[in-house]
């Protein structure tokens, strides 16, 4: 079930501000002050508030401390000078509020339209360029146990390499991130970088649509499920489905 923050607030500020933040990382990225200060626009000492309720909260936790040459060196004019820096990374929970939403609930014929669209994204994806296929996507949650209004629609979906040897999915890698690049994006971390050709598929079919979640398949079948769990497979292999969620249970 999605979780929902409308009206939220954390560290003071809107949980939708912090929501917004987390959604700039991927399960990959970490974060630390001056990203946290950077998009939430707010000071590194209200950053550091944010960490700390994150982290108190179960959101992030500690991944490692490392260095990082300050902005203000001048080569050749002075000696290197590096800043000290606590980098943290999502837990479960963070993925839960980086996917959390904070709209209004849609009526269940929004969420039918919502996924015909995406299922047409779907087809227009696999034809595409890109260098992964879509094989399988999932719809659980509140559509699925046929609730009359949903705060969003979840999906979870596979990907697939569209190659036959490491050689070709470096070609594939390789010119994706090069598009990307060509095309003015940028990425304050390397792990961004290499994890693009797999989170551009991702946002090409999430579309900016409003009440719709896209999961990868991997948090969806390692996610924790209650009594009220509940899914449908749209494309693929149901029964594969199955087994997976099987052995994750385990």
């Amino acid at each position: 079930m999605t979780m929902q923050i409308k009206g939220v607030q954390m560290a003071g500020l809107p949980a939708k501000t912090v929501r917004d933040m987390l959604r700039r990382l991927n399960i990959y990225s970490l974060m630390d002050t001056l990203f946290v200060a950077a998009r939430c626009k707010v000071s590194t000492h209200k950053a550091k508030e944010v960490i700390k309720t994150l982290a108190d909260g179960g959101y992030i936790e500690f991944d490692h401390r490392g260095r990082e040459l300050l902005n203000s060196y001048r080569p050749g004019v002075e000696k290197p000078r590096y800043r000290e820096v606590d980098y943290y990374k999502l837990t479960d929970k963070g993925i839960e509020l980086r996917n959390a939403s904070a709209a209004t609930k849609m009526p269940r014929t929004k969420a039918d339209q919502i996924i015909v669209a995406l299922l047409k994204r779907v087809e227009e994806a696999n034809a595409m360029d890109f260098a992964y296929r879509i094989p399988t996507v999932i719809v659980y949650g509140s559509y699925v146990r046929g609730e009359p209004f949903l705060s969003d629609v979840d999906i979870a979906v596979g990907l697939e390499g569209k190659w036959d040897s490491d050689e070709e999915r470096d070609r594939r890698e390789k010119e994706r991130i090069k598009f990307a690049f060509a095309s003015g994006r940028t990425f304050s971390k390397f792990i961004d970088q290499l994890s693009w050709p797999k989170y551009e598929v991702q946002r090409y079919l999430k579309a900016r649509t409003r009440g719709l979640s896209v999961h990868g398949l991997d948090d969806f079948i390692s996610m924790q499920k209650d009594k009220n769990f509940a899914y449908r497979v749209l494309r693929g292999d149901a029964d594969r489905v199955a087994a997976q969620l099987g052995e994750a249970v385990r």
